[in-house]
């Protein structure tokens, strides 16, 4: 009887240890998990953040686009201007070459 109580005791001892280590465990575990949880937080914020900023980015070169197609139209415009006067005025330079003739 006596032996099988010290058996029972030394069993139990180590059960007691074994439960508090996978305690210790599980609590590290835990708090690892909880840390990578709150790193996660910080990176999707951060990258949130660089993509509102991207975004803001791509507003304005919208806008830049617009507006330098629309200066492009206007000289596109100023350019048929020009080659249609140009035009005239090598018509009217032929008149005058071919009169003095």
């Amino acid at each position: 009887m006596k032996l099988y109580r010290s058996i029972d005791s030394e069993v139990s001892n180590v059960s007691d240890e074994r439960f508090d280590r996978i305690e210790n465990l599980l609590t590290q575990l835990i708090g690892n998990v909880a840390s990578m949880r709150s790193g996660m937080d910080d990176l999707r914020t951060e990258v949130a953040g660089q993509f509102q900023s991207l975004e803001l980015k791509v507003s304005e070169l919208k806008d830049t686009m617009i507006r330098v197609e629309h200066k492009v139209n206007v000289l596109e415009r100023r350019q048929d201007k020009m080659g249609s006067r140009l035009d005239t005025m090598e018509a009217e330079l032929e008149l005058i070459q071919d009169e003095k003739q």
